[in-house]
Formats: C-alpha cells, structure tokens, sequence
C-alpha cells in the first residue's frame, strides 16, 4: 500500500504545476503579442485589469476566509493570464 504524500510534498506538486501552467501560458500571451503595437498590449492590460476590478474580484479577495492565500494568488495570476490571452487573440484576430 503507498503511503500518502506528506502536506510538503503536495505542496511542492502543486507548486511545480502552477509554475508549469503559468509558464505555457506566457509563452502563449507572447505569441499572441506578436503583430500587435506595443501601444495595442498595454491598452489590453490596462482594460483588462480594470474589467476585472470592476467586477468585484478585490471585494471577493477580501471576503474570501482562506487558509492557503498562495494558492489564491496563483488562482489569481492564472484567470488574469488566461483573460490576457484571450483579449490579445482577439486583437489579432481583428489585425487578420
């Protein structure tokens, strides 16, 4: 029978997968730039990160009772990458 994982080793998993995804996520918000003007990638940030400030996520970070804040804030940084690389599709898609 295994044994189960200590909480350090889930922990270090959980983190490695994390980075993992944020890092093909990168790559695709970086291919997604390409053929956009500057001026284009930081009015799509700034649009963005007001969209989604407006719709409550800093509310629902400051009600949340959480006893792992790391692993909100990586729930964070991943729907922010994800919805930056769906607007920057988008802007190409425009460009096409």
């Amino acid at each position: 029978m295994r044994r189960p994982k200590s909480r350090l080793q889930r922990e270090a998993a959980h983190l490695k997968d994390t980075r993992a995804f944020v890092r093909a996520m990168r790559r695709k918000i970086t291919a997604r730039c390409d053929g956009l003007s500057g001026k284009q990638v930081i009015q799509a940030l700034f649009r963005l990160t007001d969209e989604m400030w407006a719709a409550g996520i800093d509310d629902a970070w400051d009600e949340a009772k959480m006893k792992d804040r790391k692993k909100a804030g990586d729930v964070f940084c991943i729907t922010w990458l994800t919805l930056l690389a769906t607007r920057l599709e988008k802007l190409q898609a425009r460009k096409r």
